[in-house]
Formats: C-alpha cells, sequence, structure tokens
C-alpha cells in the first residue's frame, strides 16, 4: 500500500513504525527500516505538500521562489518568529521552516554539504566526533566527484555530485588567492576543512 496521500486510507488500522516528518533524515530512515524488514508497515507524516513535480524543487535555479514568496500562505515555507534577544540587539529573528515533503533538502538549490570538523569537534561528546561520524556521512551518501574513497561513500541514498554548472572563474580565482595566504587547495581536503 506505498504511496503518498493526503488523507491515511481508510483500509490502514495501524502501522509498525511512525516516523514524524519526512525531511531528508525522516525519508532515509523510512527507506533503511523498509530494506531492513520489508514486512514492515512504515507511515511517514508530512504536514507539507509533495513535491513531486513541483518546478520550484526539481530546477535548482528556482529555489530563491521558496525563499522569497512571502505570499500567504507558501506552498512550501512556513516562517516563525523567535523571541527578543539580546544577543541580537533584543531584535526577534525570523526562522524559515520548510513546509514540503523532501524538507529543506527540497527548497535549499539542492545543496548538501557535510558540518565542519571544528563545529563536531567542539561538541566535545564521544561518538560524535568527526572522525567518529565520517563512517555514517559515507554511508549516507553515493558520491560523484573528484576526492577520495577514504572520505566519501559509494552506495548510500542521497546522489551528491558537483553539478554541471559552477562559477568557474570565480572560484578559482578565490582558491588562489586562498593559496597566497597559505589555505591549502580545496580538491587536497580530506575531510570538514572549511576556507
Amino acid at each position: 500500500m506505498g504511496g503518498v496521500y493526503k488523507q491515511i486510507p481508510d483500509s490502514l488500522d495501524e502501522v509498525d513504525v511512525i516516523i514524524a516528518g519526512g525531511g531528508t533524515a525522516g525519508c532515509v530512515v523510512a527507506a533503511r527500516l523498509s530494506d531492513a524488514d520489508p514486512n514492515l508497515s512504515i507511515l511517514v507524516v508530512e504536514r507539507g505538500q509533495d513535491n513531486w513535480n513541483d518546478p520550484t524543487v526539481i530546477n535548482p535555479l528556482f529555489f530563491i521562489q521558496n525563499i522569497l514568496d512571502l505570499g500567504e500562505p507558501n506552498p512550501r515555507m512556513v516562517y516563525y518568529q523567535g523571541q527578543n534577544e539580546s544577543s541580537t540587539a533584543n531584535r526577534a529573528m525570523v526562522v524559515p521552516v520548510r513546509n514540503v515533503l523532501g524538507g529543506g533538502s527540497s527548497i535549499n538549490m539542492l545543496t548538501y554539504t557535510r558540518a565542519q570538523r571544528e563545529d563536531m569537534d567542539a561538541w566535545e561528546m564521544s561518538g560524535w566526533s568527526a572522525d567518529e561520524l565520517l563512517p555514517y556521512m559515507k554511508k549516507l551518501e553515493t558520491y560523484y566527484g573528484p576526492g577520495s574513497p577514504e572520505t566519501h561513500g559509494s552506495s548510500g541514498p542521497l546522489q551528491i555530485s558537483n553539478g554541471s554548472y559552477g562559477p568557474t572563474q570565480l572560484q578559482n580565482q578565490f582558491i588562489k588567492a586562498a593559496a597566497t595566504v597559505g589555505l591549502p587547495d580545496p580538491s587536497t581536503f580530506k575531510i570538514y576543512i572549511s576556507m
């Protein structure tokens, strides 16, 4: 009975697993559970709309519409206002939250970025360092691009590539300028090093 439904079918009386949120993580967890035990009945609950054939999702060029479409209601985004904070001069920040199947990955220009080593290591939690998390990140991705199999996965559910477009001239100028101040060439990065 797999599929995308706007309402739970009347014939569905119970499920084995309920996953709250149909973002990247929720969808990957559902797929992994389903692969591990095809007999499991899995329900992924997502408040947002289906992203199938949505031109602002399948065409990364249109990603800006997902952020700037402030019409009410925005079909792909919900905006929450935070509390006034002293660290922001007593201003309240606006927090955009995805509202679509696929989560933030559906509306962020299909950009994939790993966290920085410094951030993970700063947690100072056993099992959560950059080196300890690397095997899980590799398991998540199928990477098409330059890089080492030591740092990138080749059989995960997320298809990752450098894409076919990039401001090459600007990138090359930036890399050249970075080299003049002693920063390494990004193509030699092992993992989680940021410029």
